[in-house]
């Protein structure tokens, strides 16, 4: 009795993600059966990387993050032919700081923005500020946006100093530390007479997939004196007094659905005081469904 030709199967699927270190060795392998030979080809980022061959391992001996990507092979064999569900390659590694800015300035009362110094990293880093030493934590005076710029509120004398940030990598350990930023304060001694309140660090435009567990909306305003100063958020029109953290510079909103999408705006006042409120600063939330 003749047997029956089996086509390709695969007994297992790749996970959907891993994530390895850079210069680590990589073998993926197409865990695949059926009438022999089989044979076996293999793709990154939709360029093949082999012809087909009676191989069904491809090995990396050392990782860069030039080898990120998706990858998947096909088997085939004289019956037919497959293809392996795609594997995501993360590669963490952590390049170094970029140059950028090294000193700023800013007027006494003013707020200082001091953008943290780029660097190439994946995951991205945990950064941690710090000036002359001493870690930066965020306060009344001091706010850390939600991409690490560093805002000095209301900025006086001894705000003058050298800052500089670390980044960690937590995936592979890594930690660089930038240059310094040096701030210096101008027109120091003068009238300390109020400022009118401006948002230094405006809500962004936001764009949320249904199912995402939070979305955190932010805006930063200076003034002096800065502990009159007060934030509030409004959506369509209505004021928002749920979420708001930060001293009211942030507002979070867990497990977004199409209701919360809307038009949102912030404005800073002072309080008790005849100087002017700031411009107010829309911005609209959106909510997408995820693609099939």
């Amino acid at each position: 009795m003749m047997g029956y030709d089996v086509p390709p199967y695969f007994k297992t699927e790749p996970v959907r993600s891993q994530l390895h270190l850079e210069r680590n060795r990589l073998v993926l392998t197409c865990m695949a059966e059926g009438s022999w030979p089989l044979e076996f080809k293999w793709i990154h980022n939709n360029t093949e990387l082999t012809r087909f061959s009676l191989e069904y391992r491809y090995l990396i001996p050392s990782l860069d993050r030039s080898h990120a990507g998706f990858y998947r092979c096909i088997v085939r064999n004289r019956v037919g032919a497959l293809l392996q569900r795609r594997t995501e390659v993360q590669v963490a590694f952590m390049g170094s700081f970029e140059e950028g800015e090294r000193s700023q300035s800013v007027s006494q009362g003013d707020g200082a923005v001091i953008p943290a110094p780029r660097i190439r990293s994946y995951p991205q880093p945990q950064v941690t500020w710090y000036r002359d030493g001493r870690k930066i934590p965020p306060s009344s005076r001091i706010a850390i946006t939600l991409d690490n710029t560093l805002v000095i509120l209301s900025a006086v004398a001894p705000d003058a100093g050298r800052y500089y940030v670390q980044a960690v990598n937590d995936k592979n350990g890594e930690n660089k530390t930038s240059q310094p930023i040096t701030l210096s304060v101008e027109n120091v001694g003068g009238p300390a007479d109020p400022i009118a309140p401006t948002i230094v660090i405006p809500p962004r435009n936001t764009s949320v997939v249904t199912g995402t567990s939070e979305v955190t909306m932010e805006c930063v305003a200076n003034a002096r004196p800065l502990i009159k100063l007060s934030i509030t958020w409004r959506k369509n029109g209505v004021i928002v007094n749920t979420g708001l953290s930060d001293f009211s510079r942030r507002l979070t909103i867990l497990s977004p659905v199409v209701s919360d999408a809307g038009y949102y705006e912030c404005e800073a006042i002072l309080r008790s005081s005849s100087v002017p409120p700031s411009a107010l600063e829309p911005i609209c939330m959106y909510l997408n469904h995820p693609s099939l």
